[in-house]
């Protein structure tokens, strides 16, 4: 992974002032080429999603997530880790906390789409559990409501904090 991790970086490094001409004034037509480029060049580094957000110290975040996979956060910690310096950019191993949760748009089953609105839901951590009261969940089948509740719980309390901290999520 290293050679792929220093290729990622020489890669950023060598097209960040293009990068962000694209981010900040492209065409849609660029800014799609350029989402290509990163999916390529991240999943060259393993299987993990990405976002680029407004960073909270910098101009942009790169975020490579784990997909809240706990064996694949140690090797998104490592990638972030030899990440270089960068003045307008700043990197996440992982995706951070928001506890302003919007709503999603899921597919259930049978593959019919279904909007979740976690806004009004109550979400308590007690010790290495999480307590969810949502009404809208009881009409779902259980694997959606178990993925729903993963992907809320996640970013509420932040992708690595739900991998390392929460051992189990009770809905009720």
């Amino acid at each position: 992974m290293d050679q792929a991790v220093d290729k990622f970086w020489r890669w950023l490094l060598k097209n960040d002032v293009l990068i962000r001409r694209v981010l900040g004034e492209g065409s849609p037509e660029k800014q799609a080429e350029l989402k290509e480029h990163f999916d390529r060049k991240i999943l060259e580094l393993g299987k993990f999603t990405w976002e680029i957000t407004p960073g909270e110290m910098k101009t942009y975040a790169l975020i490579i997530s784990p997909n809240r996979n706990a064996d694949s956060l140690q090797k998104t910690r490592d990638i972030v880790r030899v990440a270089p310096n960068m003045p307008h950019w700043e990197w996440h191993y992982a995706k951070p906390a928001n506890t302003l949760l919007e709503p999603l748009k899921i597919y259930d089953n049978n593959l019919d789409p279904l909007f979740v609105y976690p806004e009004n839901w109550k979400i308590e951590l007690e010790k290495e559990q999480v307590f969810v009261q949502a009404d809208e969940l009881k009409s779902l089948d259980p694997e959606t409501q178990e993925y729903v509740l993963d992907l809320v719980v996640s970013s509420f309390f932040g992708e690595a904090f739900r991998i390392e901290k929460i051992k189990r999520i009770v809905y009720s």
